[in-house]
């Protein structure tokens, strides 16, 4: 977040499971922050959309994100990242673990 502000994002978002978390980015970094549900992967992928597209527009975000980084490595806020952004958009995933995602997207 701190590289996209001195970069000059227009408009930086924290999504997050723990408040504390979103309070210090929305105080050192982000213009505004969400506190997201803790999901089962059911639950995860199949309101994803709903959650996300709900959540950019109480932000003012009608068509989605530019760039989305997930860096959880958790399933929810990856289907997040992807569904949360504006068709072109840039989604990057910084997975710091031994993890393997199946991903599958249906247009």
């Amino acid at each position: 977040m701190a590289v996209a502000k001195a970069y000059g994002a227009s408009k930086i978002i924290a999504f997050d499971i723990e408040q504390s978390r979103v309070d210090f980015a929305v105080k050192h970094f982000a213009n505004s922050g969400v506190l997201c549900p803790r999901t089962d992967s059911d639950y995860a992928m199949n309101s994803a959309q709903e959650f996300i597209t709900s959540s950019l527009k109480g932000q003012g975000v009608d068509l989605g994100v530019d760039v989305s980084i997930e860096a959880s490595g958790a399933e929810a806020p990856l289907w997040w990242a992807l569904y949360g952004l504006k068709p072109q958009g840039t989604c990057e995933l910084e997975v710091l673990r031994d993890v393997n995602y199946i991903l599958t997207i249906r247009i």
